[in-house]
């Protein structure tokens, strides 16, 4: 009775059980005969340093960078990470990782006053103000309060229609004169075992990221879930229709199939069934693609004599041996065939075959 083996191993018929194929490694990795796999060799690393199995290879410690900077795996180093508004007037030190005044180069309608650039204030209109934060130096509206289906409109400094309909999760803030995200909506309930939070600046729940893929996945926060990396889709076994893809280690694995000729069996390597060979009669020769002995017709019939004829039963040649023929017909020992003698047609009339038909 056939069984299904594990990729990598092979039924044996004989004994009548799987055995795993052992096979050579590369460099630094072992075959482990438990999981019928190259393994690599693990390492003492160095101080600062931590072995990554399946990166089979020493990694760097993270480093506690502080504030405003981030660790960066690749670079092995900690990398200033831009934070927080710039205003004008202010450049970024990555040094200091934040933002700083720069002497003498203000915007316009500011000027430095020893230590930093600040706002030149002017005289505003009436219903306007100075706004003497950096990011603005000029004169903005006064808002004033409006009336129920009103909103103050910035633009045109005066109140305005309020918009009726606002994005889901949104509600319309008359008070401010616009949709805000609404408090309602702040509760979050995981998705697929993975916690969420709420993100304010989408006005949504979001994945928090903390489920631990393998090195074949990644996160994709839209569904929060682990998701098979598409370059471990374009292995050996997808080119064979027996593959599947086994989503828990995002690898393509074979699938065993039950044979369907008579002398076939299951070949793990291949992924495929395969005959086994078997030896020929003369003038046969083996074909593993229909499984069985096919005759050799062309190379034997170029070694039969003259008065010899091709017997594909026996695939050989045999002495022609003379049969009965019909009327107007001889026996050619050439071609060991009965064939006509030439008709005489009268006049009106053509030769066909043994006989003659009108013209």
């Amino acid at each position: 009775m056939y069984t299904h083996c594990l990729p990598g191993f092979f039924w044996d018929e004989t004994r009548g059980q799987c055995f795993c194929a052992p096979k050579a490694c590369p460099a630094g990795f072992h075959f482990d005969g438990n999981k019928c796999a190259c393994q690599c060799d693990p390492e003492v690393c160095p101080e600062g340093f931590y072995w990554e199995e399946s990166w089979c290879q020493c990694r760097f410690m993270p480093l506690d960078c502080g504030p405003n900077f981030y660790f960066d795996d690749w670079r092995h180093q900690c990398i200033c990470l831009p934070v927080g508004e710039r205003l004008a007037g202010q450049y970024w030190d990555e040094v200091h990782c934040s933002w700083i005044s720069q002497p003498g180069q203000c915007e316009c309608g500011q000027f430095w006053n020893g230590s930093e650039c600040v706002c030149e204030e002017v005289p505003c209109p009436v219903g306007y103000y100075f706004d003497n934060t950096l990011a603005v130096c000029g004169c903005r509206c006064l808002k004033s309060p409006c009336p129920t289906g009103y909103a103050w409109d910035d633009s045109a400094c005066q109140c305005a229609h309020a918009p009726q309909d606002c994005p889901v999760h949104y509600e319309y803030d008359h008070s401010r004169g616009e949709c805000v995200c609404a408090a309602k909506w702040t509760t979050c309930s995981p998705v697929n075992g993975v916690p969420t939070f709420f993100d304010w600046d989408t006005c949504d729940c979001r994945c928090d990221g903390s489920a631990q893929c393998n090195a074949n996945q990644y996160f994709d926060f839209e569904d929060c879930q682990c998701k098979c990396r598409p370059i471990f889709q374009n292995g050996y076994w997808e080119e064979h229709p027996n593959a599947i893809l086994n989503t828990d280690t995002c690898e393509w694995e074979c699938a065993p199939q039950a044979c369907l000729l008579d002398g076939e069996y299951w070949d793990t390597e291949q992924c495929a069934c395969r005959c086994l060979d078997k030896q020929c009669p003369e003038n046969f020769y083996w074909e593993p693609a229909v499984c069985e002995c096919l005759c050799d017709g062309d190379a034997v019939q170029a070694t039969c004599d003259a008065t010899d004829t091709f017997d594909e039963n026996c695939c050989c040649c045999r002495p022609c041996i003379e049969v009965p023929c019909g009327n107007n017909e001889f026996f050619n020992p050439i071609t060991c065939m009965c064939q006509c003698f030439p008709p005489c047609c009268d006049d009106g009339f053509v030769a066909d075959g043994c006989g003659c038909i009108p013209a």
